[in-house]
């Protein structure tokens, strides 16, 4: 939790409190960066390489059994942004990042990564 979870109870003598209940979720984390022309096929986004918007991302969890490509996967699509940033926010646990590149592009990194 952002704030400590508390609650301020009285006890009385043979009193039974059952519903001091607390809810939580798992806590996020966030994969991504930004989708950018390489001229220079080095892999770095270089002062002046500008980023591409409109491309797809896309974000796979093998899921339950733990293996990709097995229908319990979950699949999350991203656009990124006007300066060709993206970001999913997810729970811990591995995954594989896939860059859809544009029409007429090619990536110059790998475009399949797992994480």
């Amino acid at each position: 939790p952002t704030n400590p979870a508390t609650r301020d109870v009285t006890l009385q003598p043979g009193q039974n409190l059952p519903n001091v209940d607390f809810g939580v979720q798992p806590a996020q984390g966030t994969i991504g960066d930004t989708v950018f022309n390489d001229p220079n096929n080095n892999g770095v986004q270089d002062p002046g390489e500008s980023g591409v918007p409109g491309a797809t991302v896309i974000l796979v969890s093998p899921g339950p059994d733990g293996l990709y490509n097995t229908p319990d996967d979950v699949t999350r699509t991203t656009t990124t942004d006007n300066n060709g940033n993206y970001r999913f926010n997810v729970p811990a646990g591995p995954y594989r990042v896939i860059l859809s590149a544009p029409g007429g592009t090619v990536p110059t990194t790998h475009a399949i990564r797992d994480v």
